[in-house]
């Protein structure tokens, strides 16, 4: 924002940096910086930053200037600025599991999306207060003696390490509680998942089914799933599954009430009549009993991102051709030379004289989180080689952008696979798979994976599949 407001639009994002005072206004205290570290010796004020985007129509004009206040993370501190930053989120197995049961049943489905998701949270420990956020210099303020004005830290805001979690622990406390019209509880097993539930003792039990028989429900139907209503809550995104309308309803109306939401999307008729569902990279389509999970979409955008749609495809696989690696390491001047002359011998599209190294570094690490959050969707064998990228991600060597490459032009070898799941009644052998860790070691067999992929056998015997 700092260089726009330098620039030919400056009143336009001045506006833009206004409204987003405005939204935060609830979340932030105006206070001077001198007042509030005399109240909390020994404390830092944290930093910020205000990122821009414009935000364009379907015809590429610009909709929106959009400002964002966040905290720059560098120096917070755990158990001073923050304390837990992982977020509950639904299994991938959770999600298509619902998703093929939706289409089969014909459950009515909702998507909704949390509006400036994190300053909806609420901090769910004593944290309210305990920091201060500094404006970046050019937006800073200052009493008429010159002392700074900061803002004290009152509910989660975007750029804290921990903003995550606190949003997912305030709509577990909301879904949970008895301000939500529906009785719901979260999976024992799955932590972004919450369903409707009838409790065991007697007082709860009698007021959960009295709001069931609003809705022609009983305890038995909720029992043997003749009525269900889930909630996967994806850290802003929440995906409502119900088989019965006016539950669903219910529960929307008192979600709104409590979070300022926007509707992605509602359906009531059976999924398989209508076109293929998209949820968070996987595209869902219906076809006689079964439901084939694919993610090319998502795959084509990579590969157009990466310029590489009419590129030679990639095989055998990264799993079996992995290239060495020298070891991640801080690249001398010369080396970042000599990577930038090798990216524009070859006409990479995005380099040209301008083009600097850290401007290589970002179009690498923006590459292999779009591949790595694909490959949690779907291609779990795609994550060893992920995993030992991500190591370079700071310091990109030669050798790591071929292998990244490598790695995109595989992607268009495999980015037609699908997974299925069909309708059966037989019970039969049970497949589980996972991505091994000790992956890659050139020794006989040692318990590990050596093509990264690791098949057990109703739970049991290990067996090694080479990735294709």
């Amino acid at each position: 924002l700092s260089e726009a407001l330098d620039g030919p639009m400056s009143e336009a994002w001045r506006a833009s940096w206004q409204r987003e005072l405005d939204g935060v206004g609830d979340r932030l205290s105006k206070v001077l910086v001198k007042d509030w570290l005399k109240a909390n010796p020994g404390k830092r004020p944290l930093y910020s930053t205000v990122v821009i985007k414009v935000k364009r129509d379907e015809n590429n004009r610009v909709n929106v200037l959009k400002s964002r206040l966040c905290a720059i993370g560098t120096n917070q501190v755990k158990g001073r600025d923050w304390h837990e930053k992982a977020c509950a989120t639904p299994r991938r197995g959770t999600i298509n599991l619902l998703e093929c049961m939706a289409m089969e049943l014909g459950w009515g489905v909702a998507i909704t999306d949390l509006e400036q998701a994190f300053l909806q949270g609420d901090f769910q420990d004593d944290q309210a207060g305990k920091q201060l956020l500094r404006l970046p210099k050019k937006l800073r303020e200052y009493d008429q003696d010159g002392n700074e004005y900061a803002f004290q830290i009152d509910a989660p805001i975007y750029g804290l390490i921990d903003s995550a979690n606190q949003l997912s622990r305030t709509q577990k406390s909301y879904i949970e509680s008895d301000e939500n019209p529906i009785p719901m509880r979260r999976s024992d097993h799955d932590y972004g998942l919450y369903s409707l539930y009838v409790p065991h003792d007697p007082e709860p039990r009698r007021r959960a089914l009295a709001v069931l028989k609003e809705h022609g429900i009983t305890a038995a139907d909720v029992e043997s799933g003749a009525a269900a209503l889930h909630v996967l809550t994806w850290i802003d995104d929440n995906k409502i599954f119900s088989s019965h309308t006016s539950l669903r309803d219910a529960f929307l109306a008192g979600f709104k009430k409590r979070f300022k939401t926007k509707d992605l999307g509602l359906g009531d008729a059976n999924l398989r009549d209508q076109p293929p569902s998209v949820y968070l990279a996987n595209t869902y389509t219906y076809n006689d009993g079964r439901v084939d999970i694919s993610n090319e979409a998502m795959a084509d955008r990579i590969i157009a991102a990466a310029n590489l749609t009419g590129a030679t495809k990639a095989h055998p696989s990264p799993m079996k051709a992995r290239p060495t690696l020298p070891a991640p390491r801080e690249q001398t001047p010369g080396e970042r030379a000599a990577l930038l002359d090798h990216l524009r011998a070859t006409k990479e599209h995005f380099v040209d004289k301008q083009t600097t190294y850290e401007d290589v570094c970002t179009q690498f690490r923006s590459l292999l989180m779009s591949v790595s959050y694909l490959a949690q969707s779907l291609h779990m064998e795609l994550m060893v080689h992920v995993s030992i990228l991500a190591q370079h991600q700071t310091f990109v060597g030669k050798e790591a952008w071929s292998a990244l490459k490598h790695l995109l032009r595989h992607l268009l070898h495999i980015k037609g696979e699908s997974v299925t799941y069909a309708r059966s009644g037989a019970k039969g052998i049970t497949l589980s798979a996972e991505c091994d860790a000790s992956f890659g070691q050139d020794v006989p067999w040692h318990g590990g994976a050596r093509y990264g992929v690791l098949i057990r056998i109703n739970q049991g015997a290990a067996i090694e599949v080479e990735a294709k």
